[in-house]
Formats: structure tokens, C-alpha cells, sequence
């Protein structure tokens, strides 16, 4: 049910951003899975809005499907026919006045990547999505409304960065683990640390032999030997695969050209273990950066892959 408070505000923000003549921009990938998901065409979900007297012609269907603006009384009978709120609909990033392109940069790639969303999700199978660009392109901040849209589509996302200390690479699979535990990142010199991830190990049904693989996992190792022991890889993908058992999940890291070569080994195992479960999988390098995923060639040959340029 659309209330009148919600048609105010969707009202108003249309006002706000100067759109002509009232119209607005719909999700598309939000759109045609509403679609999709009742087995429509659009010539039938055009027949089945005259039936209910929503009178919604097949140009305007192909027009909002486009990614073209429509009129917001073209957003207001689909959200009346689908019973969603208009703002289930918009896309609000791409709302922007006439000519004024910069009001929403990169707009095409979040679309594109929350159709890839749609589709890892209703899939049920993993997908790589890679972006890459110069600093300041805008790779975090696609990183960031990806993560957004993901959530709005019943996701859980976690998002995560190589960071540097010193010349030192920070690895984020500590970070990654203690998110998948649902904990807190821990202090490993606390007393008890190791009981509270037995604990929760066994509130999410996993065995204890993986006691060991987090303690690996969250104290680190270097590269070399990291990538020649089981015992991590084989708990970081159990953790993966219990995640997305209760829903989608997306799995985002920043300035992935900074990673040394226990994450590259990580990705390197688990990318093609995602192909059975519903992950995405999101990863940003500076182009000249350096090459901190050539150690994940092969699994990228394995995975549905998608690679933006961001400029």
C-alpha cells in the first residue's frame, strides 16, 4: 500500500532535484525482477495493467526498463501493480536535472553491477565483480552505493579494505573472519578469545576442529606459508558457505592492489567455492597501484567475472 506520506515525499524529492516535468528514474534490475519473477513479459504486464485498470502502455514499460526516465505517474501504477512503495522503485542515484551528467557519476555501472546482484541472488551461484581505475575514479564510492543497493535487496554485505601501516600491507582477513563469526574484531591477547569463537562456532552449527583455522586466520601468517596450510582456507569457506545458506551475501574489498599473498591465496581457494552459493564478490585495484590480484588469475577464469574501468 502506497500511503500518501510516501507519495509527499517522493513528490517533493522529484521537486528537489529539478527533474523535468515531473519524471523520475526506475531500478532497473529491481524492475525487471518484479517482472521476471512472475513469468511477464512486457507484453504481458502491459495486458495485465489494462486489466486492472492501470493503464500502462508498452513504450512506457520498455522506456522505464531502459533506464530512460518516465513520468511519476508511470512509477506510481508500477509500484500500484507490483504492491511495492515508489521508493522500492527509484533509483535515486541517477535522479539528477537535464545535462547535468556529473550529478551521477558512474550510474550505468551501479546498474549493471544491481543486475548482477539480481542475478547472483536468484541464481543461487557466485559471481566476481572487479573494478579498477586511477586514484580518485571513484572505486570506494561505487563500492559503497553497491553495498547499498545489495542490502535493499535482502543481502548481507560485509565490506572490508587493504589497508597500510607504515609501508605494511593490513590484511583484512581478520576483519573478514570475526564479521562471519558475527564478533567483534578481537584483541587476540584477551583472555578467553579462543572460547568465545568455540562458542560461536557452535551456536552456528560448525564443527570445532575450525577453532584452529580462526585462531590462523585472525593471528595471521606470513605469505608464503600461509597459503600452504588447509586448515584457514578450509574455515574461511565454511563460513562463507553457512553465511549464504541464510541469505545472499556480498563480499567487498577495497585497494585490492595492496594485498600480499595470504588474501590473494584466500580468493584464490574460494572463488571457485563460491560457484555453488549465492556471493558476490567485489574487488577494487588502482590501476598503477601494483599487482595484488595476479594471484587470483586462475580462480578468476572459474567465476562469472565482470571488470569495470572506471575513469
Amino acid at each position: 500500500m502506497i500511503t500518501s506520506e510516501a507519495t509527499m515525499n517522493i513528490a517533493t524529492e522529484i521537486g528537489a532535484r529539478g527533474l523535468p516535468d515531473g519524471s523520475v528514474n526506475l531500478d532497473i534490475a529491481r524492475l525487471k525482477s518484479l517482472r521476471l519473477g512472475l513469468g511477464m513479459s512486457q507484453e504481458a504486464l502491459s495486458e495485465s495493467c489494462a486489466e486492472r485498470r492501470l493503464s500502462l502502455s508498452l513504450a512506457s514499460i520498455k522506456r522505464a526498463e531502459s533506464g530512460k526516465p518516465v513520468l511519476y505517474r508511470t512509477a506510481r501504477r508500477l509500484a500500484a501493480f507490483f504492491d511495492v512503495t515508489i521508493q522500492d522503485l527509484v533509483q535515486w542515484s541517477v535522479l539528477a536535472a537535464p545535462g547535468n551528467a556529473s550529478a551521477a557519476p558512474h550510474a550505468l555501472e551501479r546498474a549493471q553491477c544491481g543486475a548482477a546482484l539480481e542475478a547472483a541472488k536468484l541464481s543461487g551461484s557466485g559471481r566476481l565483480i572487479e573494478m579498477h581505475g586511477d586514484p580518485g575514479a571513484g572505486k570506494s564510492r561505487l563500492l559503497a552505493a553497491c553495498a547499498d543497493d545489495a542490502r535493499q535487496r535482502g543481502y548481507r554485505c560485509v565490506e572490508l579494505r587493504v589497508d597500510r601501516h607504515r609501508d605494511a600491507a593490513a590484511s583484512p582477513l581478520p576483519a573478514l573472519t570475526c564479521a562471519l563469526l558475527d564478533l567483534p574484531l578481537m584483541d587476540m591477547r584477551r583472555v578467553g578469545f579462543e572460547a568465545d569463537i568455540a562458542q560461536r562456532l557452535a551456536t552456528l552449527g560448525l564443527p570445532a576442529l575450525h577453532v584452529a583455522g580462526c585462531l590462523t586466520l585472525l593471528t595471521g601468517l606470513p605469505s608464503l606459508p600461509w597459503a600452504l596450510r588447509p586448515e584457514p582456507l578450509g574455515t574461511l569457506d565454511a563460513l562463507v558457505r553457512y553465511a549464504a545458506r541464510a541469505r545472499p551475501l556480498m563480499l567487498s574489498i577495497d585497494d585490492m592492489h595492496r594485498a600480499d599473498g595470504a588474501v590473494t591465496a584466500t580468493l584464490e581457494y574460494l572463488l571457485p567455492a563460491s560457484l555453488a552459493c549465492p556471493v558476490t564478490w567485489m574487488l577494487a585495484f588502482d590501476s598503477a597501484g601494483g599487482h595484488g590480484g595476479a594471484g587470483i588469475y586462475t580462480a578468476r577464469c572459474t567465476v562469472a567475472r565482470t571488470v569495470y574501468h572506471l575513469a
